[in-house]
């Protein structure tokens, strides 16, 4: 019985696989803020604009559509552009690591 429930235990000693892994260092501040302030502008500023097309039409109800749907994809956008610099930069480390 012992046996068994000593197979059945996870093992306590690190694992190979944990050692290489790379740590994941967060993006600046400087270069964050900077970004941040791109895609906010970039989104109000395109969204204010598709929500008054076609020429003249001005800011109406669904003014609102086109404005919302700039500033969620601006959002997701840069969500995506920051975990690829920082899972990738993690990853080249890791490789970095495992080859040298």
């Amino acid at each position: 019985a012992d046996d068994h429930h000593k197979a059945a235990r996870a093992p306590t000693a690190p694992t190979q696989h944990n050692a290489t892994m790379a740590k994941m260092t967060p993006l600046p501040t400087n270069k964050y803020l900077l970004l941040l302030s791109i895609v906010i502008g970039h989104s109000l500023l395109g969204g204010y604009y598709a929500g008054t097309r076609p020429e003249g039409a001005g800011w109406r109800f669904f003014s609102w559509h086109p404005f919302l749907m700039m500033v969620g994809t601006s959002v997701i956008v840069c969500n995506i552009v920051i975990c690829c610099v920082v899972v990738g930069a993690a990853v080249l480390k890791m490789q970095y690591r495992h080859h040298h």
